[in-house]
């Protein structure tokens, strides 16, 4: 998978898949995507109560209403990138992934690191080490435990400062 360049980011290629524009593909891709929000784990939104998010956020593979896609978005796409689940087309290997993930698996992920506040959720460590294992899995690759792939001496709330990390500095 390579890497598409916008602006000064660079991003899987995955979240700008090639979807096709055939009515009929999109059609499938569509009925498999509701099937997916018809799961019980996919029926509230991943970042709040909201019931039935038609929205998603294909970094983390899991669904979102769209209140919490607007603020999604406002954290640029170099950390979650927000798609519709009705409005916008879907390649096959986007609707894997999100099938892989799900907010079942992220919200128990996020929930043993104890992060709750959406903005901390999406900078956080956790989240960099659970987009790494989800981005693995879509590509077949072997993934640690989903529970134990933190398990760290650092400390799980921990965010990550870019500039700091630039300079190779200890972000703990």
């Amino acid at each position: 998978m390579g890497l598409k360049s916008i602006g000064r980011y660079h991003l899987p290629e995955f979240e700008f898949g090639n979807a096709m524009s055939d009515e009929g593909h999109q059609e499938e891709m569509k009925a498999q995507l509701s099937k997916l929000r018809a799961k019980p784990e996919n029926k509230l939104c991943l970042d709040c109560p909201a019931k039935n998010p038609n929205w998603a956020t294909l970094t983390y593979g899991a669904f979102i209403c769209m209140d919490c896609a607007a603020t999604h978005r406002s954290m640029g796409v170099h950390i979650t990138f927000v798609r519709s689940t009705v409005l916008d087309t879907w390649s096959a290997e986007e609707v894997k992934r999100m099938e892989l993930g799900g907010c079942g698996k992220a919200r128990a992920y996020f929930k043993q690191h104890g992060i709750q506040d959406m903005r901390d959720k999406y900078k956080s460590l956790a989240a960099k080490q659970y987009k790494i294992q989800l981005d693995k899995l879509c590509k077949g690759e072997p993934v640690h435990d989903w529970n134990s792939a933190m398990n760290t001496t650092e400390p799980t709330v921990q965010l990550v400062d870019s500039s700091m990390a630039k300079k190779g500095k200890d972000v703990g």
